[in-house]
């Protein structure tokens, strides 16, 4: 049990500190509205879509892809997401409150919480499951966001993230080379994204806010820490997964919501403030939910 609260504080302990910076420096107006804007859309459009990017290209896809592990878990993803959109009451705000509850932080906290387990070994296949399942989740969570907007489909094909990892896929499965300057820089820009992000989100949560948005944001986080890892566990028992597949499966399920959806729902929706509110208290309930799972599954045997 000590073991698996340690993971879970490692990986989440760091989101938190600068979501609590962002707080701060808000509080102190060394930032203000006019500067979250500019980030925002400086993270939506340069910064993220460079970081999946370069993330994806660097590792073959047809050496290290784990095709029943993937299957599963876009199929389950997809199903999760048709089964809260019939589920979600039809207004504005479905959009958010569906992708605070499926998308998870894969590319952070569901990393770090594997490699904590097993070691770097899984990086490079880690590196292509995150960026297959990020091109789901942006399809998803545009497709979602802007249904009842117009150009839904034009929408969906110009979105930067969605360009970033399809070129990425397609790099990797060229095998195309980066020279060593450019994916320096590369790095450089990838660098600022997520912390950038969070320290905007940080800085994005009001009271006034949450206190409008307090059931949506405690049933979207629930969705996403609870539901989602615990259905997935479920159905990847009785489909034979076990040790590291499964545990993969429950640790990516079990992230909590991703700085993107912010990023997403700010650039796309007038909720951005409940899309951060989603992110900050599913981050938090997660340092317990993760250890309680992990726990679980260890006592149980199964991974």
């Amino acid at each position: 049990m000590i073991q698996a609260l340690n993971f879970a504080v490692d990986a989440t302990a760091p989101i938190l500190i600068v979501l609590l910076l962002g707080i701060v420096l808000r509080r102190l107006n060394l930032i203000d509205d006019r500067f979250i804007q500019q980030c925002n859309c400086l993270v939506f459009n340069i910064t993220l879509p460079c970081m999946l990017f370069f993330a994806i290209v660097a590792h073959p896809i047809g050496q290290v892809i784990d095709a029943r592990l993937l299957l599963f878990t876009v199929f389950f993803t997809l199903i999760f997401a048709a089964g809260l959109w019939l589920l979600m009451p039809n207004d504005s705000k479905r959009g958010v409150r569906i992708q605070g509850a499926f998308r998870g932080n894969l590319a952070i906290v569901g990393v770090a919480l594997v490699l904590n387990i097993y070691g770097e070994t899984l990086l490079p296949r880690l590196g292509v499951f995150v960026g297959l399942m990020t091109l789901v989740y942006n399809l998803l969570s545009v497709t979602i966001l802007a249904y009842d907007q117009d150009r839904l489909l034009q929408r969906v094909v110009s979105n930067p993230l969605i360009c970033a990892v399809c070129l990425g896929l397609l790099g990797s499965v060229l095998q195309v080379q980066i020279p060593s300057g450019l994916q320096t820089a590369g790095a450089y820009v990838s660098g600022i994204t997520l912390p950038l992000a969070l320290i905007c989100i940080g800085a994005s949560l009001k009271w006034q806010s949450l206190r409008i948005n307090h059931h949506d944001v405690i049933i979207s986080s629930i969705l996403k820490i609870v539901a989602s890892p615990l259905l997935a566990c479920l159905f990847a028992i009785v489909l034979g997964f076990r040790q590291e597949n499964l545990a993969i499966i429950f640790l990516m399920t079990a992230s909590p919501t991703a700085a993107a959806s912010y990023v997403m729902a700010q650039q796309m929706t007038d909720y951005g403030s409940m899309a951060a509110e989603i992110i900050a208290l599913s981050t938090l309930l997660s340092v317990f939910s993760i250890t309680f799972g992990l726990f679980i599954l260890l006592r149980l045997g199964f991974i």
